[in-house]
């Protein structure tokens, strides 16, 4: 029996009996007892802590650890709705009504004097992966750091994220344990020798336009730069080490998965460390408005076209060395494209700077990093229907900022969110050179941007490209004309089907409006409402299981694409879905 047949069947069955309130004085307190069992037997599972958390009323936890019989009881409960959860070394942590481990479950509501009992609550095994590290010729190595990598969703992008990381032992030797099932990678980063662990993840921008730097080198908004200045010929060439994917290839992009059972070991997977010859990078730092060099700015050098919080990224994310004359070195590179990019917070004004590199076979040097102040861009943002005054707390709540495209640097390269004053005004300040995309928070409930342009650009839709100070202000509709869907899904049997992921997309034309999705999940009863659409064409998906941003991944949503059902959501309007699961196995 499968974690989904648990948890739904334990749902049905418990619905007519021992979910049902018994009779009771209404000042009595309630309780609840019942067993952790293992997945798909009815063994029980001593040392787990039970965790029943109230999410109304007075907001109580309560915990209780198991013992030998696998069983829990928590009494002198509050009347409420809860939330019941187990944890324990060795097994995923799960959720009562869960359909797959580490998502959420299912609302428990318990009545005054109520005796819930024998609840269930299954636990997956978790799993390991293990393995060997060596060096080119078959030695093994010590104290490499190996990593669990997954791939999950961000603002539409997919990213390789680190979950787990450990170290090897005198004989090579790894373990990343307690892992839930699922698809991993692995990767490994060697920190010997000179220019060791220096690994690059990262994604940014597309590089603006702008004059070259002195001396051969670059100015920030710069063109690229193939090994700019002089190669250093008379220095002895450094060695390093990148990071290598399992099963042998350092792109992250040609890495073999691994896919993960519950409660196995996955043995064997071995990886080599090969060192290869790094280059550097070395240049100055000049303070655009005094012409002087800067000695505390932040430095990071960031590849374009790989994305996500993998191996080496926040070694390589520390400040580098500068001195007094401004000069820096990085140390460690290996060919290819990358950004570097320099930030500093002088006197609460945020300047930063960004140049394009081509990093062939050589050293790049001679590189003018001139940190500049970022632009001021005036705005105005309008609530449909309603005129701006000075009580107008429905505007004085709202924040607007510009965030990279990329989505990934926003803690190096962002700048600070506006706050919209009560006649509708805001200025955005120390905008730096990139390409950004607009956020804004904080909308009165059921609201959506209707339109943000920037003079002739339409800045909803196509983002803004800050290459120079902006003409015009920026201005901003937002509607309150929005609708709202309500439906059911059904599984195969044709049977409601709880606590599914439904989800609202955009026409494809609109897919890149992060702001446009809608979520929510189904009752027990396999209902659910969804509310604040903006006007529009959409199609409804209902997921057994899926990664939360999933769908906003071109690749993934086409592959779902006739399993979706279109909606028509009009201004101010009610739609009725009816909605077929989509089976965790597609």
């Amino acid at each position: 029996m499968n974690w989904i047949s648990i948890s739904v069947t334990f749902l049905l069955l418990q619905a007519p009996s021992t979910l049902q309130a018994q009779q009771a004085r209404p000042q009595d307190k309630a309780s609840m007892q019942g067993f952790v069992v293992k997945m798909g037997t009815s063994e029980p599972i001593s040392k787990a802590i039970a965790t029943l958390t109230q999410i109304d009323g007075r907001r109580e936890t309560y915990t209780f650890t198991t013992a030998s019989g696998g069983q829990f009881f928590f009494q002198n409960l509050e009347a409420g709705q809860y939330r019941l959860s187990v944890s324990r070394n060795g097994y995923v942590r799960s959720e009562y009504g869960a359909r797959s481990p580490n998502h959420p479950g299912l609302p428990m509501t318990l009545v005054a004097g109520q005796k819930m009992m024998d609840v269930l609550l299954p636990m997956m095994p978790a799993g390991t992966i293990a393995g060997r590290v060596f060096d080119r010729d078959g030695e093994p190595l010590a104290n490499v750091n190996v990593q669990a990598l997954k791939y999950s969703y961000q603002e539409g992008q997919r990213v390789l994220n680190t979950v787990q990381q450990t170290r090897t032992n005198d004989l090579g030797e790894y373990r990343l344990f307690w892992l839930p099932p699922g698809q991993y990678f692995v990767s490994a980063t060697y920190a010997g020798g000179p220019g060791g662990g220096r690994g690059f993840v990262g994604t940014v921008a597309e590089a603006v336009t702008g004059r070259g730097g002195r001396n051969g080198g670059a100015r920030a908004g710069g063109p690229a730069v193939t090994t700019a200045g002089r190669a250093n010929t008379e220095a002895q060439p450094d060695e390093g080490y990148i990071p290598v994917y399992y099963p042998g290839t350092t792109e992250a992009q040609s890495a073999a998965p691994i896919n993960l059972p519950a409660g196995i070991v996955f043995s064997g997977v071995d990886l080599t460390i090969v060192a290869v010859r790094t280059l550097r990078v070395w240049g100055q730092v000049i303070n655009g408005v005094t012409g002087q060099p800067v000695r505390n700015a932040n430095i990071f050098l960031m590849p374009r076209g790989q994305v996500g919080f993998g191996p080496g990224l926040f070694e390589n994310f520390r400040n580098r060395n500068i001195n007094e004359q401004g000069m820096f070195e990085i140390r460690g590179v290996v060919p290819g494209s990358y950004d570097l990019i320099g930030t500093l917070n002088d006197r609460n004004n945020r300047m930063s700077a960004r140049v394009p590199l081509e990093i062939g076979d050589s050293d790049v040097q001679n590189v003018s990093l001139v940190i500049s102040p970022g632009f001021s861009i005036p705005g105005r943002l309008v609530i449909e229907g309603r005129p701006a005054s000075a009580t107008n707390q429905d505007i004085s709540r709202i924040r607007v900022s510009l965030g990279p495209r990329s989505g990934i640097l926003q803690f190096a390269y962002n700048s600070p969110p506006a706050t919209v004053q009560p006649d509708g005004t805001f200025s955005l300040q120390q905008v730096g050179q990139d390409e950004y995309r607009l956020n804004v928070t904080g909308m009165p409930r059921n609201s959506y941007v209707k339109m943000a342009r920037l003079g002739a650009i339409d800045v909803l839709n196509a983002g803004l490209r800050v290459d120079r100070q902006p003409n015009g202000q920026l201005d901003i509709l937002v509607g309150t004309d929005t609708g709202a869907a309500d439906g059911t899904v059904l599984n195969e049997k044709q049977e409601p089907a709880a606590n599914v992921a439904v989800v609202i997309v955009p026409d494809p034309a609109h897919r890149t409006r992060t702001d446009l999705y809608r979520t929510a999940s189904t009752d027990a009863l396999g209902h659910f409402h969804v509310e604040g659409i903006p006007p529009g064409d959409y199609k409804a998906f209902a997921w057994e299981s899926v990664d939360s941003g999933a769908w906003q991944d071109s690749e993934f949503i086409r592959q779902y694409e006739d399993r979706g059902k279109p909606v028509r959501i009009s201004e101010n309007g009610q739609a009725s879905i009816e909605l077929r699961i989509i089976p965790a196995q597609m």
